[in-house]
């Protein structure tokens, strides 16, 4: 891949491409362009990716401890399975909410306390705003883009899971879920062997 000076120098570039991208967005708001979107969800993507590949080089990425996750989830009995299969794999910060309104607020507070979320894993369907369009926000905003965004769906269909890739998702989990895709899925997060 990129050398750590390499990476560092993409990012500054594309750091500076995503301010004025976010600017002209803000600017529009009600007008929003979907090339323009597009654009700036890929960038966002490219610019996590980054910052990904420079602290894995720098050997900082986050224990499992460390890593906070919020369940966005409508439906309780599942949102309390996901909590509790997240806990079985060591995970110590974990909160669920009912809805992607009362997630973008939690999500919002967190990242103000700089204790932002690392990973957030949503329904694509709930009552309200989806979990596509939770996604979307959370890639427009500047203080948020930067969380790992997983979608959970019993929607398969090509569509969906396209929609969901150019918003910029982390990754797509099939419901019904199991403790062990759920694990593979989040392997990057789980502590190594010390």
């Amino acid at each position: 891949m990129f050398t750590i000076k390499e990476a560092t120098l993409c990012k500054r570039i594309i750091g500076k491409k995503l301010k004025k991208l976010r600017k002209k967005h803000d600017e529009k708001n009600s007008e929003n362009e979907p090339e323009s979107d597009s654009e700036l969800m890929v960038l966002v993507s490219i610019y996590n990716k980054l910052n990904d590949h420079i602290e894995s080089q720098n050997d900082s990425i986050s224990t499992l401890v460390d890593t906070k996750i919020l369940v966005v989830e409508d439906i309780q009995e599942i949102r309390d399975t996901v909590t509790d299969m997240l806990s079985k794999m060591g995970f110590e910060k974990v909160d669920g909410v009912n809805s992607a309104e009362k997630a973008w607020r939690l999500l919002n507070d967190a990242a103000d306390s700089d204790k932002p979320y690392k990973l957030v894993l949503t329904d694509s369907e709930m009552s309200g705003k989806s979990g596509i369009t939770l996604l979307k926000e959370i890639r427009q905003s500047e203080k948020l883009s930067s969380a790992d965004v997983f979608i959970m769906s019993a929607n398969s269909e090509h569509d969906e899971i396209v929609n969901a890739m150019e918003a910029g998702v982390t990754g797509y989990i099939l419901k019904p879920l199991s403790f062990n895709t759920l694990q593979e899925k989040l392997d990057k997060y789980l502590p190594g062997e010390e």
